[in-house]
């Protein structure tokens, strides 16, 4: 099901059962749109994939999930030549040109 993308950037709060446990999640609109696509393309429930952040949080699960779609988002596609901010971001902190910079 696709979901159109909403204007308002204000928390919704929904709640799930992870675990056989009910808790309420607060996000913005577009972590909740990201996460019905994620799962659509990954053939899964955003329940799902919403107890899997869960069972390897280490922060507040409002904040897990964010991070979860930043990384999702942020991981290159395919087999497909890398962009040039995805190598920059995947080489040793030393090689980049800032880290050697701040060296100096």
């Amino acid at each position: 099901m696709t979901r159109p993308v909403s204007d308002a950037g204000g928390l919704r709060k929904r709640s799930l059962t992870i675990s056989g446990h009910r808790t309420s999640v607060s996000l913005e609109d577009a972590y909740w749109e990201a996460l019905h696509a994620i799962a659509a393309e990954q053939g899964s429930s955003v329940q799902a994939i919403v107890r899997s952040i869960d069972e390897n949080r280490t922060a507040t699960l409002s904040s897990a999930i964010r991070i979860f779609v930043l990384n999702h988002y942020r991981k290159p596609k395919g087999d497909g030549p890398k962009t040039k901010a995805a190598k920059h971001h995947s080489a040793p902190p030393e090689s980049r040109p800032l880290a050697r910079a701040a060296k100096s």
